[in-house]
Order: C-alpha cells, then sequence, then structure tokens
C-alpha cells in the first residue's frame, strides 16, 4: 500500500493512495493552517471507524442479521506533551437491526477490534469499546 502526498500550500497536503481517492490534509487556523481538510489525527480516527465498520457488517452479514444503520463514534485523549500521540482512544459502537442478539453484536466489534481491524491494532494507544443494539 502507498500514498504520495503533495504541498499545496500553507499546512496543507493533497494525498493520492492505491485506491485513486484524494484525501486533503491541513490544520485549525488555530494551529496555522487554513482548516481546508481533515487533519491528519482526525483522519486517523476515521480509518479505526471506517476499518471497524466494515468489519462488524461483514460480520453480521454472516451470522444472516437484518442491519438498518451502524453508528460509530470516536473520541481520542491526546497527550499534552509532543509528540502529543493518543493516550486513550474510546470506541462506540450503535447498530439498529433485526435477527440479531446484543450478544451477537459483542461480539462482531470484539472480533473486529482485537482480530481483524488494522488501523485499530497499528495504534499503541489504550483502547475501549462499546456498542448497542437497537432492536428495529
Amino acid at each position: 500500500m502507498q500514498i504520495k502526498s503533495e504541498w499545496q500550500g500553507g499546512l496543507c497536503f493533497t494525498g493520492l493512495g492505491d485506491s485513486g481517492h484524494e484525501v486533503v490534509t491541513d490544520a485549525s487556523r488555530e494551529a496555522g493552517g487554513e482548516n481546508r481538510g481533515v487533519s491528519p489525527l482526525e483522519l486517523l480516527l476515521h480509518g479505526i471507524a471506517g476499518c471497524m465498520g466494515i468489519d462488524i457488517v461483514k460480520i453480521l452479514d454472516k451470522k444472516q442479521a437484518d442491519i438498518e444503520d451502524v453508528e460509530i463514534a470516536i473520541s481520542g485523549e491526546r497527550a499534552d506533551d509532543y509528540p502529543r500521540k493518543f493516550d486513550k482512544i474510546e470506541i462506540d459502537v450503535r447498530v439498529t437491526g433485526s435477527n440479531m442478539s446484543q450478544k451477537d453484536l459483542e461480539q462482531a466489534v470484539s472480533l473486529s477490534h482485537e482480530k481483524y481491524c488494522s488501523a485499530s491494532n497499528s495504534v499503541a494507544a489504550e483502547q475501549e469499546t462499546s456498542c448497542e443494539l437497537i432492536k428495529e
């Protein structure tokens, strides 16, 4: 897997990866950027959410669950000192659907987080997960 990121002036970069999709990153105005794109650390959390979402949907599909909606909310706490890495990441998964149990959802979240999600397993921060099934 490779990406190439090109400077767009200021603190803004445009990246293009093997998938052919473009990603714009920038710093906030408070950090000296122009807020023309997602911050790199925000993008890291998006990667975890997307990776776990894919896993959870695939696992629940194999269990023949009827999924109406999946929402993944992630919050990250950063260190005060540089390199200001994430110290703690909280991942909250809410699935709306039927033909599944809370235990099925908990198993899907656990398998994703602990075994399949390359993104969450590439981050050294303490991570906690929670999940809620909303029955249709």
